[in-house]
This record gives structure tokens, sequence and C-alpha cells, in this order.
């Protein structure tokens, strides 16, 4: 990162021991890097570093759609609430199983809401797995939409569900309410910022490993083990607390 500050010139940088001496003579000031610390905390500590206090109020992750993918959504949905539920990482070891991602969405649709499901165009073979188990059909808009149009999308949802993805920081930053499901990667990290929210996760001593799935496999038991009743307790919770 390079800041200007009173007229002077930094370049800031994590300090990392095993960088070599370029790195080290790079930079004018470096910051530690702190365990379980959020990422967005993280990248802030550059300015703190050279004598710049962001305040609580100016610690906000924010993105603007514009009008244009606004309206473009707006036709797509034909208005009234729902649940986005974006399931598919392009690292299937963060995701949930699709029998388990079928069974919330009959859930919702038994207790009347309408589910919007969206993925990255890469990611539609997942979503085709979720529906056919899933006995109610939601919404799909996987692969069909552009970044500023999910973000417009999720803006319009009452609630957020999915795993540890840009969608679910996206959701985040747009203020929606948001259930997370973390396992082998860090929620003291990369959790929702800034927002109404719940980790659900397991209670697997081994995690967050950052590993790609158990012993490399590409499945993650903290992950394929956690229980529907679990997430669908988290949705409804926010569910309420958003229309006290």
């Amino acid at each position: 990162m390079v800041a200007r500050w009173l007229g002077a010139r930094y370049s800031v940088a994590p300090k990392i021991a095993d960088r070599g001496k370029y790195w080290q003579r790079s930079f004018t000031h470096y910051y530690p890097l702190v365990a379980r610390r959020h990422m967005v905390e993280v990248n802030l500590d550059a300015l703190r570093r050279i004598g710049v206090q962001p305040a609580l109020d100016e610690r906000k992750v924010l993105f603007v759609p514009g009008a244009q993918a606004e309206q473009a959504v707006d036709k797509l949905l034909g208005g009234g609430p729902f649940i986005h539920l974006h399931p598919a990482s392009r690292w299937r070891f963060k995701c949930w199983t699709a029998e388990k991602n079928a069974q919330l969405i009959g859930r919702f649709a038994a207790e009347g809401h309408q589910v919007v499901v969206t993925a990255a165009p890469d990611e539609t073979q997942m979503i085709d797995e979720i529906l056919a188990k899933a006995r109610a059909k939601p919404l799909n808009l996987a692969g069909k939409l552009t970044l500023k149009q999910l973000g417009a999308l999720a803006a319009r949802a009452r609630l957020f569900v999915g795993v540890d993805s840009m969608p679910m920081h996206l959701a985040a930053a747009m203020g929606v309410p948001t259930v997370a499901l973390f396992g082998p990667s860090g929620e003291s990290e990369w959790g929702p910022w800034n927002v109404a929210h719940r980790v659900v996760k397991s209670a697997h001593t081994c995690r967050p490993c950052g590993q790609d799935g158990c012993g490399g496999g590409k499945l993650s038991e903290c992950l394929t083990l956690l229980p529907v009743d679990a997430v669908h307790a988290a949705a409804r919770e926010l569910l309420a607390k958003s229309a006290a």
C-alpha cells in the first residue's frame, strides 16, 4: 500500500520475515500481521502505521451496483421478498453438500419464502445438482448475472445464505443479514463484516486448517457434516430479528 500523509510519501507493507532483503528495502514502514484478525482490519493497519486512525463509522465496505444493474435485476425478480442463496464456490472444498442445500431450499419454501439461487457461470454444475434434488423450485439465476447485478440482487434480499466466498462479502457490503457457512477457512479473518450475521461452523479441532479438503481430498468434513437444522435455525433467527 502506498499512502500520502502530511505531504510525505510513505510505502507501507506487512512485515513478513521470509520475503528477503529486496522486500525489506522496498518500503518505508511495516506493520505486524496479527493472527485471527479480520482482513479489513489488517488492511487498515497500513493506515494506522502512518498515523491515520480510522473511526468506527469509517470501517465500512461499500458496493454501488449502479442504476443499469438495478433496473436489470428489477426485471428479473418481478417484486416480492426473497432469500438469496449462493451455495457454490470455485473451490468445492469450501461448499456444503448438494443434498443439504436442497433440503434447506425445501424448508424455506415450506415456510412461504421465495428463494433465489445464484452462482458464477463456472459454478452452474453444482446448482444443477442441488435443483435435481430439491422438491421446491427456486428462481434460478445461476450464471446469468454480472457482478454489479449480483450486488443489486443481494441488496434486495431479506437474507443471504452462502459459504465463504466473494458473494458472501458482497451481500455483507450491501447491508444484507448474512448466514455464512465456514469450514477450512477462518471466520475470524474472513467472516461477514459490519452486518448482522450468523456463522455456522463445526466443532472440529482441526479447523480452520486452510487445506483443500480433508487430506487434500477436495471434501471438507467440517462442512459436509454441518446439519441442516443449524443453518436453518441461524436463518430463522436473522429473519425474525430483521422483522422485529
